[in-house]
Formats: C-alpha cells, sequence, structure tokens
C-alpha cells in the first residue's frame, strides 16, 4: 500500500481561487456604491449641521453681516469625509 498524502491538487486550489476572484469582482461594484452613499448621507448630515449653526447665529445676532469678517467654526467638522491632506 502506498502512502499518500492527503490534501488538495493543484487544479482544485486554481478553481477555488478563480471562484473566489468571480464572486469579489461581482460584490465589489456594490461595495463602492454603498460607501458613496454612506458619504453622502454623513456629508448631508454635516451641512444640516452647519445649517442649523448659521440659523443659531442669525437667531442670535438678527443679521448675517459680520459672519464674513470672522472666522466661522461650526462644530461639524467637514474634513471627516475627505480629509486633508499635508504635503
Amino acid at each position: 500500500m502506498k502512502n499518500r498524502l492527503t490534501g488538495f491538487s493543484f487544479i482544485e486550489l486554481i478553481i477555488a481561487l478563480a471562484i473566489i476572484s468571480i464572486l469579489t469582482l461581482l460584490a465589489y461594484p456594490s461595495y463602492v456604491q454603498h460607501r458613496i452613499t454612506a458619504n453622502r448621507e454623513q456629508a448631508k448630515q454635516l451641512l444640516q449641521a452647519c445649517a442649523a449653526e448659521l440659523s443659531l447665529y442669525h437667531k442670535t445676532l438678527q443679521s448675517y453681516e459680520d459672519i464674513a469678517l470672522r472666522p466661522f467654526r461650526p462644530s461639524c467638522k467637514m474634513s471627516a469625509i475627505h480629509p486633508i491632506s499635508k504635503h
């Protein structure tokens, strides 16, 4: 009797790799679309927070007149979506 080691053959590994590659190719566009949608929703929420702060500023001072002269520092951080890269 031959003492043969059992395991996967090279062809079986290639087939498994091909199946994983095809599944990845099918799933990746959906993943990218999901990330775009999530980032868009996050940006929408941040813009709404900034709009609320501007509204509060106007309600407090009854004017937007001085807002261009002062640095506007909203509590929302737009860099949370697209961080500014420093070179």
